[in-house]
């Protein structure tokens, strides 16, 4: 709950993000993996990658990292999971003691008008995108589509649809 935020460690954390970063290209999985998400994501809030951009981690000051751990720890957008047999007094007691200076923010959800700002994943159509790798022997080949969600009926018969258009591709 309260960092230090030691310069030294701020450091090696961010050579090890610029690192992986600069690496996201340098084998064909995840370089078509990467391009795939970029086209598929485009223009939503996905398309944002998880360790973010070389400019920005760069960039990054100490006074930076403590704003936005201050945004990510909010009661309202924790959840808390207990994994063994763990009753609920004790786990609300484990909660209580060890989460008791989390900040609450009873009105997070609405002053960010979640979860309505994260807009849902529309299928628009197909992109293409092809990138000449002359050192690699090989094609690939990797897609996004439309398919039932876990909830729907189709879903169970969508999965080993999957797998088996999986083992004939690979």
């Amino acid at each position: 709950l309260s960092p230090a935020f030691e310069t030294n460690q701020i450091e090696n954390a961010r050579a090890q993000q610029l690192a992986a970063i600069r690496t996201r290209f340098d084998d064909a999985d995840s370089a078509v993996a990467e391009v795939t998400r970029a086209l598929a994501w485009k223009d939503h809030p996905y398309a944002l990658h998880a360790l973010g951009e070389e400019e920005t981690i760069a960039q990054a000051s100490r006074e930076d990292l403590q704003k936005a751990l201050d945004q990510l720890l909010v009661r309202e957008r924790m959840i808390v999971v207990f994994s063994g047999k763990v009753d609920n007094q004790t786990a609300k007691k484990l909660v209580q003691t060890h989460l008791k200076d989390v900040k609450s923010n009873p009105t997070w959800a609405k002053d960010n008008n979640y979860p309505d700002a994260i807009p849902r994943f529309e299928y628009t159509g197909g992109a293409v995108e092809i990138m000449e790798r002359a050192n690699i022997p090989t094609n690939y080949i990797l897609g996004y589509f439309a398919a039932p969600n876990a909830t729907d009926d189709n879903y169970a018969a969508t999965v080993i649809a999957m797998r088996i258009l999986r083992d004939r591709l690979f």
